[in-house]
């Protein structure tokens, strides 16, 4: 396990290096086989944005659906490389069964998964940048029951990616219990030492039920704004603009503008708000927010551009409605290469046939 912390610390350390550097190397022991490494220098990095399409969605305990190719834009050509999936209130097995199947047909690799009770968190990439993706962690942290109970709480998934580090928190937040943030930051650790909590990682993504309600409106008047369209008079009054206003939660992240009716609470099967004896009221309760650092590291500057952020009115199987953003973030092109270098070689093989891997080490790494 040490070794393993080790040489993770040091592919960190080595990409960091490029990154500020604005150079690549490629490192080889020279002709009178010395012990002196000597480095190239290769073209400077290219900056690129990589796509993460980001999903959060309380399913109240209901099977999925048959078609899910509109909520994850499967019609877009080329697809996101990433993406992020965060369930709440999850039963059952479905759903996992129903997204191997359908990010397999696209070509997608299921890297993680972390469940804490009904919170599920999913995090596919596809094949053609598997190779870029390391030091995959998970933590999970619950406040259901003063910290005993998993019903609501979170699960985050983490991973480095072509040199820049991401963290995808998935929670299920109790409403009126804005503490449970500042908990879920606290206790969550990982073994990363460059990015060990949270807030220290290059890129946050943080989505879920997050149970924020609107203050001093009536369903009467609310639902009279939803018809009107009037979504940022709703806004004025949503719990969580106003405590970011103020500071006290979620410092720093950003939300895109909100231009969908609120996705909380809806009659099973209908766009009905809840017409039961409660009557709530509708609510932004489903949220996604995003977290970047004004940093550069050389030629590269930690950038976020949000392409879409939307809610899915037409999947009524639960009492919210999904909410999706397609986010694109600035990574470099070709990052430096870990002490190994697999030969990926492209093409279906079944478990039954032998496999040779083909793998080249660098020269200046001792193992």
């Amino acid at each position: 396990m040490a070794s393993n912390i080790r040489d993770n610390v040091i592919t960190r350390a080595l990409s960091r290096m490029s990154l500020r550097c604005m150079d690549f190397f490629n490192c080889e022991q020279d002709q009178d086989d010395s012990e002196t490494a000597f480095c190239e220098r290769l073209d400077k990095p290219i900056i690129v944005t990589n796509r993460i399409h980001v999903v959060t969605w309380n399913v109240n305990g209901k099977a999925p659906p048959d078609d899910m190719d509109s909520l994850f834009i499967m019609d877009e050509h080329p697809l996101p490389e990433i993406y992020a999936i965060g369930l709440q209130e999850v039963s059952g097995e479905s759903w996992e069964t129903a997204f191997i199947i359908l990010f397999h047909r696209h070509n997608f690799v299921r890297i993680k998964m972390r469940k804490l009770q009904g919170i599920h968190t999913f995090l596919f990439v596809h094949r053609s940048v598997l190779p870029f993706v390391s030091n995959v962690e998970s933590e999970v942290t619950r406040t259901g029951f003063g910290g005993y109970w998993g019903n609501k709480g979170a699960s985050t998934v983490r991973m480095d990616f072509k040199g820049v580090n991401i963290a995808v928190v998935n929670c299920h937040l109790a409403a009126h219990r804005d503490e449970d943030v500042d908990t879920i930051l606290e206790s969550q650790r990982f073994k990363d030492v460059d990015s060990d909590n949270i807030l220290d990682h290059d890129y946050v993504l943080w989505m879920g039920d997050m149970n924020f309600r609107l203050d001093n409106v009536s369903r009467e008047d609310a639902i009279e704004q939803i018809e009107a369209k009037q979504f940022h008079n709703l806004l004025e009054h949503d719990q969580l603009k106003l405590v970011k206003m103020e500071k006290l939660l979620f410092d720093g992240f950003h939300e895109p503008p909100i231009n969908f009716p609120p996705t909380y609470k809806f009659d099973i099967g209908s766009n009905e708000y809840d017409t039961s004896e409660k009557q709530r009221v509708p609510a932004y309760t489903d949220r996604i927010l995003y977290l970047y650092h004004d940093t550069a590291y050389g030629a590269l500057k930690l950038d976020v551009d949000c392409l879409s952020y939307r809610s899915h009115p037409s999947y009524m199987i639960s009492d919210h409605r999904p909410v999706t953003a397609t986010i694109a973030i600035s990574v470099p092109e070709k990052p430096i290469h870990g002490p190994i270098t697999f030969d990926i070689q492209v093409g279906r093989r079944s478990r039954e046939m032998a496999r040779k891997f083909r793998y080249k080490i660098r020269k200046d790494f001792v193992t």
